[in-house]
């Protein structure tokens, strides 16, 4: 593979110039020579053929053949610009064949010959060309400047081995063997067998940090700079070793001045002007020991941090199903010598047997596919532990797809997967304690509201059959009912909203009717108070998609603590229609909030007068719950304030548009004249009746059973009232799903009358299949206005507004 960076690029030219000067120097002639250099240029270069060439007028001839041979045919033909080029001693690079200017015979002779690119470094000697260095590969290549770098080094190098003429060989072998050596980047020390240094070309000077290598001339070894034990051994070696070049010696030069140097050192014994000497080929490696070493620090830093993060690595060889581990891995699943064989069964004899097909699945996908390796799984180690692994890889394969191995990552998740158990642990805990409290929340709604039913309800029958004298008394009675119903409906709210367990529903509606409806049931609160409250719509529908019972919360809370906070003066609700958005205000003139309090008024139970010094009541959850409420429909809101001149509300709404909603108003023409009451108490039939006295026939049944027998008798009730709870195996539900059975109520008002109140419960019962929905506790006027929204045909509301 050839080497990625310049570094490395330089090196390598170093190591082929020091392989070719050294065989130089041991008088290597032109052929080995050659065939040293192909050797060594191969895995550096692109797949394909080295060869030297000699060029005879146009044609090129193969360099060991003669060029007049009947038996050698040419290689090549070149163009005459071709020629001329190499004769002049430029290199020709040509990077595909079929595309360059050939003449058709050559182009289909280097075709057949498999060349579809090539480049050719001349060798020149006293201004001629001697032969040519060629290179060819079989697909169009473009060549780089390293690549061709690479090629007239080795040229170079060859140049100086190509045979003289017999009466220059003597001084051209001299002239060579001098220019090698002054050219040779390589540092040269020749000494005497006293180890006395007698010659050093100039990159040995240049090694010492010296100008001039005669400095060096009579010094030892030792004096250049290395230690005594290197040098002796440098000459030992150099004395005991067969002709060629001793062993490569790692040690370091001190110089004069300047850092250490770290150098590679061969020696041979040498005749040298007619003794016996010591030649010595000194490598300056002072950059590669640097970078090795930082390759060794980063090495031992990425091992920490492996076995800090509890991971090692490992390579699966896959013809010959060979496993190895690092020696971070062998932490990281700590096995005895022999409990591990280095194959894939033998890891998979560790795999936990509940884990053990996913994970052969995922081997077997990767593998198949090349696609990346992951997969979560236990291993039982020796000693009886066991961890759980989180092992990634990556596939490589030939140029046919055939997996040849596959490099990854094992790391142990033990504590992880143990956390993430803790904690599905405790979210399904969370959940059953969630489905634990929505379930007593209803009940507690229910088991309030059921009796809450009875003393308001009968409290406003009462007010209506009692004296005068008497009816402030069942008054009273209403009231406190209704505002420890608030307490009850707000606590329960509140603790629906906070679990994330209500759910909006919207539905297009018509604001500004909604608004005015709202204004109309709340005017009994001003009643009895110098406060005038009034609604300020546009007379045209406003349309919007918000959820009905939520809006309804919204409006009661805020016009309610206006109206509550507010002694005289005014209450005014606006509805405002912007671009994009519509704004409902609640301004009053009222006692207004000191400014010190503002960031806390919507925080749960916080009131700006509390305890002994409180003036109104109230539990301090109204305005929580609003912001909540606005904030699931989407919505925003805010107040503006000044004590003792009045409050405003602010509530914003995404508008839908000015086109008008569907919503039709309630008819109120029309009684029922028979309804059927599902009903399993003795109280409420009572209540209802009272109610619905002298407008309605209320026929009474305390079971499903008997609901459906009185359903099948003619004629048919135009509504029925069903309870949810019959303290019974079947519920309201069942018995909404019998009536709606029978073909004369598949269609007809069935009403919900339930102490199932929370938030979201009108929603749910509604896509049950009930045509409408009322809480418990209710008043005479809410059950006639329900009854009458729910059948248009017959129903009738009590004159006036109905009341909160």
């Amino acid at each position: 593979m050839p080497p990625a960076t310049a570094l490395e690029q330089a090196q390598t030219r170093l190591d082929l110039t020091h392989r070719l000067s050294t065989a130089l120097a041991h008088g290597t002639t032109l052929e080995p020579l050659t065939h040293l250099a192909v050797e060594h240029l191969h895995p550096l270069l692109p797949t394909g053929s080295i060869s030297l060439q000699r060029l005879t007028g146009h044609r090129l001839y193969p360099a060991f053949s003669p060029a007049t041979s009947t038996h050698t045919a040419p290689t090549d033909t070149v163009s005459p610009e071709h020629g001329a080029a190499l004769r002049d001693g430029r290199t020709v690079t040509i990077e595909a064949t079929d595309r360059h200017t050939y003449t058709r015979a050559r182009a289909a002779h280097l075709h057949a010959a498999g060349v579809q690119a090539l480049v050719d470094v001349p060798l020149r000697r006293d201004d001629r060309l001697v032969a040519v260095l060629r290179m060819t590969t079989p697909a169009p290549h473009a060549w780089t400047a390293y690549e061709t770098t690479l090629l007239e080094d080795a040229a170079r190098h060859l140049t100086l081995a190509c045979p003289t003429h017999t009466e220059r060989g003597l001084r051209e072998s001299e002239e060579r063997w001098r220019k090698l050596v002054l050219l040779n980047p390589e540092a040269l020390f020749i000494n005497d067998t006293a180890g006395r240094v007698i010659y050093a070309n100039q990159a040995a000077a240049d090694l010492l940090g010296l100008d001039d290598p005669e400095a060096v001339v009579g010094q030892t070894l030792r004096e250049v700079g290395l230690s005594a034990d290197d040098a002796g051994t440098l000459i030992r070696q150099a004395r005991s070793q067969e002709p060629g070049p001793g062993p490569t010696m790692h040690a370091h030069v001190t110089r004069p001045a300047g850092p250490i140097r770290h150098i590679e050192a061969r020696a041979t014994a040498i005749t040298y002007e007619g003794h016996d000497a010591v030649m010595t080929v000194v490598r300056d490696v002072t950059a590669q020991h640097a970078f090795e070493q930082a390759m060794a620090q980063s090495q031992h830093r990425l091992d920490q941090a492996l076995t800090a993060a509890r991971m090692g690595t490992w390579e699966w060889d896959l013809p010959t199903d060979t496993i190895r581990w690092s020696d971070t891995m062998a932490r990281v699943i700590p096995l005895p010598d022999g409990h591990f064989d280095g194959r894939l069964e033998g890891y998979a004899a560790l795999v936990h047997p509940e884990d053990r097909p996913a994970w052969r699945a995922a081997v077997e996908h990767s593998t198949a596919t090349g696609m990346p390796f992951r997969t979560e799984h236990r291993v039982c180690l020796p000693d009886g532990r066991i961890e759980w692994i989180a092992g990634e890889a990556q596939v490589t394969c030939d140029a046919d797809g055939t997996p040849l191995r596959m490099n990854g990552t094992a790391q142990v998740i033990t504590e992880r997967k143990e956390a993430e158990f803790a904690l599905i642990e405790a979210r399904e805990e969370a959940e059953e304690m969630s489905r634990l409290k929505s379930a007593f929340l209803a009940n507690m709604s229910h088991e309030i509201r059921t009796p809450l039913t009875a003393v308001i309800g009968f409290a406003s029958v009462l007010a209506e059959e009692v004296p005068e004298s008497q009816r402030e008394l069942a008054r009273h009675i209403e009231q406190s009912g209704r505002r420890l119903l608030n307490t009850i409906n707000s606590v329960l709210d509140l603790s629906l909203i906070e679990s994330g367990n209500l759910k909006v529903r919207r539905e297009p509606l018509d604001l500004s009717r909604e608004i005015r409806t709202k204004v109309a049931m709340l005017q009994p609160l001003v009643q009895d108070k110098p406060v005038t409250l009034r609604a300020v719509v546009p007379d045209h529908p406003v349309p919007v998609e918000l959820d009905a019972a939520c809006l309804d919360r919204i409006l009661n809370n805020l016009i309610g603590n206006a109206i509550k906070f507010t002694a005289r003066g005014s209450v005014v609700v606006r509805v405002t229609p912007d671009p994009g958005t519509v704004s409902i205000s609640i301004q009053d003139t009222g006692i207004g909030i000191d400014a010190a309090f503002l960031p806390h008024l919507f925080d749960a139970f916080r009131q700006e007068s509390d305890g002994l010094t409180r003036s109104h009541e109230g539990s301090g959850l109204g305005l929580a719950i609003t912001r909540h409420l606005v904030d699931l429909m989407h919505g925003e809101i805010s107040v503006t304030s000044r004590k003792h001149e009045g409050t405003t509300f602010v509530v914003r709404f995404p508008y839908a548009g000015p086109s008008a909603t569907n919503a039709t108003p309630v008819s109120r023409e029309a009684v029922l004249p028979r309804l059927l009451l599902v009903e399993d108490t003795t109280i409420l039939p009572e209540l209802v009746r009272r109610m619905l006295r002298g407008r309605y026939t209320v026929t009474l049944a305390r079971s499903e059973a008997e609901a459906l027998a009185l359903a099948r008798q003619d004629p048919p009730f135009d509504v029925v009232l069903m309870d949810i709870n019959l303290n019974a195996e079947r519920t309201g539900i069942d018995a909404l799903e019998s009536l709606r059975a029978l073909p004369a109520y598949a269609a007809a008002p069935i009403i919900a009358v339930t102490a199932y109140a929370l938030p979201g419960d009108r929603e749910r019962f509604l896509d049950l299949g009930f045509s409408a929905y009322l809480s418990k506790p209710f008043t005479r006027k809410q059950l006639l206005h329900m009854l009458a929204g729910a059948d248009p045909a017959h129903g009738t509301a009590d004159p006036g507004a109905p009341d909160a």
